[in-house]
């Protein structure tokens, strides 16, 4: 797979995560936090069968590509081209997609992996886990990310607090009792 065919902040670890509870050819998957598109990129290369929904705030949040991938996200000069709808689609025209916050995202549908690598200061992440779980399809997985963000990760790590997880492995994925992948 190369991974820097597309552009986005996951690595292929977090990616290859994904793929492991990808074992049915189809399902389907939503991700909150879906900004450029690079999981379901790499994801849909491998699983063209699966339904891929994206929620992420694309109009009212300004977040901007890195110009250096290894540097500080905030770092003077670093910031590039601004991830929009429009950036999504060029590289996920496949996917549905919805421009607003995870925890406002409504859906009849239940799904096999629900992903949240969204970040921010203003995002409810109690409400966002809750709604997670809610729409998870029995036996399926949740895969939350940025558990150890050097700037989200303590709002995040304060979130789960109110759920049962039981373990962390070395690449900061949380596995609790049911369902839940970090």
């Amino acid at each position: 797979m190369d991974i820097n065919h597309s552009i986005g902040w996951i690595n292929i670890e977090g990616i290859d995560l994904h793929l492991k509870y990808m074992k049915n050819e189809q399902g389907n998957i939503l991700e909150g936090g879906s900004a450029a598109g690079k999981l379901f990129y790499h994801l849909h290369q491998i699983k063209p069968k699966w339904k891929y929904y994206a929620v992420n705030t694309w109009t009212t949040d300004e977040v901007y590509l890195q110009k250096e991938w290894n540097a500080n996200y905030f770092a003077e000069n670093n910031q590039g081209e601004r991830v929009t709808v429009e950036l999504f689609t060029k590289y996920c025209p496949f996917a549905e997609y919805y421009d607003m916050k995870f925890e406002n995202f409504v859906s009849n549908e239940k799904f096999d992996i629900v992903s949240i690598g969204q970040t921010g200061v203003n995002v409810d992440w109690v409400k966002t886990f809750e709604k997670a779980y809610a729409y998870l399809n029995v036996g399926g997985v949740i895969v939350g990310r940025n558990y150890n963000h050097y700037k989200y990760g303590d709002a995040i790590q304060k979130a789960l607090a109110h759920f049962d997880v039981t373990q962390i492995d070395n690449q900061n994925h949380i596995y609790p009792n049911q369902n839940f992948i970090v």
